[in-house]
């Protein structure tokens, strides 16, 4: 059911994590990381939930924004950091349906 899920959140983790790292708190730049903050705890949420074996509830699916933000944030400019965010949420909201 999670075949492949847990490595596709630690690659956007990754990813996320060296994007934070380019985008100090300082220098004008705290929209942007407390943004990239947020997509790195919920793909750690994402991360506990996957590697504990449990399935998600609606409700814990319906909190994540995180397809959201890249949606809005990167789709225009940086399609595969969408792509892997957008499909890391889609199967794990997957999970909580059944359909994964």
């Amino acid at each position: 059911m999670t075949d492949g899920l847990g490595p596709l959140i630690e690659a956007a983790r990754r990813e996320t994590d060296r994007r934070l790292s380019a985008w100090p708190e300082a220098a004008g730049a705290d929209a942007v990381h407390a943004m990239l903050a947020s997509i790195d705890r919920q793909l750690r949420f994402m991360a506990g939930i996957v590697a504990s074996g449990a399935s998600p509830t609606v409700e814990q699916v319906n909190s994540l924004t995180l397809g959201v933000i890249a949606v809005r944030e990167y789709e225009a400019d940086d399609l595969v950091y969408c792509d892997l965010l957008c499909e890391a949420a889609f199967r794990f909201k997957a999970l909580a349906t059944g359909s994964a």
